[in-house]
């Protein structure tokens, strides 16, 4: 299998709080990741939808993952995640504390895309 790198990658950021959404985005674009953001569910589906998205990273408010069963999710978040929330996400790749910064973000990210 070839290794694929940062750029060959579309990661979906959603978040409704745009400067959040935007500043996770920010952390990746600049590690040559392409972005997409969305800021509500229906324009994180029509994305998932037009797009070839290997990563939805996700606000843990956001009720969606069950809309993306096919997609990696890697939720965010300021409190501990509920167990029932985790066991329904069965495509969840992992759980980034907010606020989220590149030392923690990257890392993840890359495990979960096995870069």
């Amino acid at each position: 299998m070839v290794n694929r790198k940062e750029s060959e990658f579309n990661v979906l950021v959603v978040d409704d709080h745009p400067q959040t959404a935007v500043g996770i985005a920010t952390i990746l674009d600049n590690e040559g990741f392409k972005t997409f953001e969305a800021y509500n569910r229906d324009d994180a589906i029509e994305i998932c939808e037009e797009k070839k998205i290997d990563l939805v990273i996700i606000d843990e408010k956001t009720e969606l993952g069950e809309c993306l069963k096919e997609k990696k999710i890697l939720i965010t978040s300021y409190e501990e995640v509920p167990k029932e929330k985790i066991k329904r996400l069965k495509n969840l790749a992992g759980i980034v504390k907010k606020p989220v910064d590149a030392e923690e973000l990257l890392p993840v990210v890359r495990k979960v895309l096995r870069l």
